[in-house]
């Protein structure tokens, strides 16, 4: 009795044809891998497009609080321009940045005051006008969104936040003799309005112990 029918061994003609089919799959395949991959670019990118018009609303409605807080734009504010706003504030909000930004300005100018031969142990209002002005030119080189705030004032307010905490963390541990009230003020530059003191200048007892914002 005869057995079953051997298989047909495919041709060598239809192993390529299987050999071509495979190689065309490979190529698909590989071809969609690099269109997902740029479409997955296209979209980080237009996340980072919508991150910056983000920042950029977020310091535009600061500059409008701001400037209802003042009663109305100041005539002598550029336009695009953050002006200061009055009373008490908590500066990051008043500059319309993220946390992680504003951190990385404030150890900015932290090493800055330094290089800037700027002296924390006297009051901002006694610093050198020109000590200021290359603490502000380097700060606005570092991180050009100081630029947009009117007459520096976000430094400013940078700066005598640092000194203040430094200053008194010196004075705590004795570091450097605390100067008499009387000298405090003497050759003091303008006042600040009433009530201009900013929410951080406000809660100096609560900072850090070593005068040092992270």
């Amino acid at each position: 009795m005869a057995g079953p029918p051997k298989a047909k061994q495919p041709t060598k003609a239809q192993l390529e044809a299987v050999i071509r089919d495979l190689e065309q799959r490979l190529r698909d395949n590989s071809t969609a891998r690099e269109n997902v991959d740029e479409d997955l670019q296209v979209a980080n990118t237009r996340i980072d497009e919508l991150e910056a018009a983000n920042a950029t609303l977020t310091a535009a409605a600061a500059a409008a609080h701001a400037l209802v807080a003042q009663g109305g734009p100041g005539a002598d504010v550029p336009p695009g321009s953050v002006p200061r706003p009055r009373g008490r504030f908590n500066i990051r909000d008043a500059m319309g940045v993220d946390h992680e930004q504003y951190k990385s300005i404030q150890r900015t100018v932290r090493d800055l005051i330094i290089q800037a031969q700027v002296d924390w142990t006297d009051d901002f209002r006694r610093q050198d006008p020109t000590n200021l002005a290359r603490l502000y030119k380097a700060a606005i080189q570092v991180h050009p969104v100081l630029a947009r705030y009117y007459r520096h004032w976000a430094t400013a307010e940078l700066a005598k936040q640092y000194m203040a905490n430094k200053r008194k963390h010196a004075y705590k541990n004795a570091y450097i003799p605390k100067k008499p009230r009387s000298q405090r003020g003497s050759q003091a530059g303008p006042a600040e309005p009433a009530g201009a003191r900013t929410h951080d200048e406000q809660s100096l007892s609560s900072s850090e112990s070593s005068g040092e914002e992270d």
